[in-house]
């Protein structure tokens, strides 16, 4: 199961397990049903993750293609360099947002090159405090 925060607008997710073929089916369902409720700008925090296999990749692409059709928006943040190398590789870089842990930064999704600029940390529930 994953942790799910209602943020200023936005809808963030944070998976607490890795996204493979045991759970990948789970994690799909999950997501699809959020954006069924009307979720428009989802935010999917990989904080908590270190391997995504391809049915993972699965849910990303159901999810990001029910939002592209409904006018919405899917950003991936928190994600290991491998699971976005991962992502770049199957060129979903192309399709939305990814950004990449390094330390306590996150990265934006060139992960090719090592002068990646500085982002912002993935939304939490404390930011409009």
């Amino acid at each position: 199961m994953s942790e799910i925060i209602e943020n200023a607008g936005q809808t963030i997710v944070t998976p607490q397990e890795n996204i493979v073929c045991s759970t990948a089916g789970r994690f799909r369902d999950e997501l699809l049903s959020l954006l069924a409720d009307g979720v428009m700008d989802l935010v999917i925090d990989l904080s908590n993750v270190e391997m995504v296999d391809s049915d993972g990749l699965s849910a990303f692409i159901a999810a990001h293609k029910t939002l592209k059709a409904a006018g919405g928006k899917l950003t991936v943040c928190g994600a290991s360099r491998d699971i976005a190398v991962f992502f770049r590789i199957m060129h979903l870089d192309r399709q939305f947002t990814i950004k990449v842990r390094r330390s306590s930064n996150i990265v934006t999704s060139n992960v090719a090159n090592s002068d990646d600029p500085i982002d912002d940390d993935c939304p939490t529930d404390t930011e409009n405090e």
